[in-house]
């Protein structure tokens, strides 16, 4: 049995909506809980349309290696930057298109083309130490307004956003926390969770991640998980410096174990933090 990737992130869900109290899933998150279902059970959902940006990076290699195996009669079509061995590493299970999400007319044709029933947005700049040497680069790719207007409207919009949302000054963090980003990077991720809950607040579902860990790509990549750096540092005996204060919740999930809650409260991402949830 082929290991997929955990992580020991305490993930979270940011719904919009009013204070309402309880409320029936949306379809994003309704989507997510029957493909999780199904997959549990041997089954398959209807054939959609998938479209995952960012998917030559470590998560996106491994959730399009996961969705072509379980899901094999769903069409994949797979946004990448620069890594040039990745078509050639994952052509035959899906279609394989090279692109910049500072060009928005690039962005708006492929989203045009490819009429995804489902958006899986992990592309990003994701280094804050990129992201504050340029930031305008760096909102411009984690922003990408021009992918938010092309999704169609009956997609469901899943986007992985990151625990620097969070200013670092008040852990533990509970699922209430306000979102106060302190850097460039948890600036523009938070910049764009705010405009896609507005853009589609019934059909959009945002993961907070923090540690994402597990066992090498299936394919070529330029950057393993955190196991991949420690690994590779051990075998070359290379003495290594390692931050220690910062300390994370551990979750074990698999990819097959990832679903969301049957209901969630709802808050105004306008006038009150979301709501977070475990994931």
């Amino acid at each position: 049995r082929q290991h997929l990737p955990v992580s020991f992130a305490y993930h979270t869900l940011c719904m919009p909506g009013s204070l309402e109290g309880l409320r029936a899933l949306s379809p994003a998150e309704e989507y997510l809980r029957i493909v999780a279902s199904a997959a549990a059970r041997g089954l398959a959902p209807p054939d959609k349309t998938v479209l995952i940006t960012g998917a030559s990076g470590y998560l996106g290699q491994h959730l399009i290696a996961h969705l072509a195996r379980t899901f094999p009669t769903w069409r994949l079509a797979a946004a990448y930057g620069g890594l040039d061995t990745f078509a050639e590493d994952f052509g035959a299970v899906c279609a394989c298109v090279q692109l910049d999400l500072t060009d928005g007319a690039a962005v708006t044709a492929l989203v045009s083309e490819v009429k995804p029933d489902v958006v899986l947005h992990l592309a990003a700049i994701s280094s804050p130490a990129v992201c504050e040497r340029d930031p305008a680069r760096a909102r411009a790719v984690n922003e990408c307004p021009p992918l938010l207007a092309a999704v169609p409207a009956h997609a469901c919009f899943v986007f992985l956003s990151t625990d620097q949302v969070y200013d670092g000054l008040a852990a533990p963090y509970t699922e209430m926390s306000a979102a106060a980003p302190v850097n460039v990077y948890g600036q523009s991720k938070l910049s764009f969770e705010r405009a896609l809950t507005a853009a589609l607040p019934s059909r959009s579902v945002c993961l907070r991640s923090s540690l994402i860990l597990g066992p090498p790509t299936p394919g070529r990549c330029r950057k393993g998980s955190f196991l991949q750096f420690c690994a590779e540092r051990l075998s070359a005996g290379t003495a290594t410096d390692f931050f220690s204060d910062e300390a994370s919740g551990p979750r074990l999930r698999t990819l097959r174990e990832h679903a969301p809650p049957r209901r969630l409260l709802a808050s105004s991402a306008a006038s009150s933090p979301p709501l977070r949830h475990p994931f």
